[in-house]
């Protein structure tokens, strides 16, 4: 047993020792390191509610952002649909005055055909006519023609 108690000794001696010497500092340190754990909690929460209040404005920019993407893209529409029926009337329009101008020109074309089909069938006519006639007159009708011809063209001059 006596070997137990040299030992024993130098353990508390050891103890008391670091007790006397050791102990100030190690609490100051677990003071401080207490301290400054509790500084980095205070300030994760100040970190930690003022990204909580930039999540809340970013969130009520986001949904104005909706609202606003939502106005404009009703507004783009009205004007797709007001440019489509302005094209459509011009179309239209263009459409009635293309009409219009063909039926005039066609009116036209059918007014010249008629003409030169008159004309045609009156040349086709006379022509028909003239050699009828000349069948028919003999030489003496021909000779009375041309001396008639001839005195009508001296009484002229």
């Amino acid at each position: 047993m006596t070997d137990l108690i040299l030992p024993a000794i130098n353990i508390l001696m050891l103890v008391g020792i670091l007790f006397k010497y050791v102990r100030a500092p190690l609490v100051a340190h677990v003071s401080e390191r207490s301290d400054k754990i509790e500084k980095d909690l205070v300030e994760t929460a100040k970190q930690k509610w003022s990204a909580e209040q930039q999540k809340k404005e970013i969130t009520a920019k986001l949904s104005q952002m909706d609202l606003e993407v939502e106005k404009l893209s009703k507004d783009f529409e009205a004007q797709a649909k007001q440019i489509s029926e302005q094209l459509i009337n011009k179309a239209s329009t263009l459409a009635n005055q293309i009409r219009s101008d063909a039926e005039a020109s066609a009116k036209a074309a059918s007014a010249d055909l008629k003409a030169e089909l008159i004309s045609e069938f009156g040349i086709l006519l006379v022509a028909k006519i003239e050699a009828g006639v000349q069948k028919q007159l003999t030489q003496n009708d021909k000779q009375n023609f041309r001396k008639i011809f001839t005195k009508l063209v001296e009484a002229s001059q």
